[in-house]
């Protein structure tokens, strides 16, 4: 079995191992669509790499507190050896994107599943920081609002 089609079929049996794990739609040939409660992931098999991405919106970036936000996404990327590989980053409308790669060829639906879930509770984590940081408008007024986010049970996939 080519690695595409073993992607093709984890997608199909995830479903069932969670409850909470709505919808797996597939969009094109390596692209899906995929619901956790009320969080919407993108997923997609990247050919040449033999990776399959997860990604899904965290929020949009706030026009006062960019430059915090900024520092605050540069340093969670640095940590990747604490967060197995989780980044963030901006797509080109400015919505502030939790994501991370997998290697296709050895990856197993169980573990699809963990880190689907995983990712949803950092992406929950960081809405509320997100929120926080808006709410306060400074970031200094929640302990630089880095203290929970370098807390690396909270950072692992």
């Amino acid at each position: 079995m080519g690695i595409l089609k073993h992607v093709e079929q984890l997608m199909t049996e995830i479903g069932p191992l969670c409850d909470e794990l709505h919808t797996v739609l597939q969009r094109k040939d390596d692209e899906w669509a995929i619901r956790l409660n009320e969080r919407d992931f993108f997923a997609k098999y990247n050919h040449d790499t033999e990776l399959v991405t997860l990604a899904t919106d965290v929020g949009m970036l706030s026009g006062e507190e960019r430059e915090k936000i900024y520092k605050a996404l540069l340093s969670y990327n640095i940590m990747w050896q604490t967060t197995d590989g989780i980044s963030m980053g901006l797509d080109n409308e400015d919505r502030i994107q939790l994501m991370i790669s997998l290697g296709a060829a050895n990856l197993e639906r169980g573990l699809l599943v963990n880190v689907i879930e995983n990712i949803s509770e950092k992406a929950d984590f960081w809405q509320e920081l997100l929120k926080s940081m808006a709410k306060a408008s400074t970031i200094e007024s929640h302990d630089n609002g880095l203290s929970d986010l370098f807390n690396p049970a909270l950072l692992k996939a």
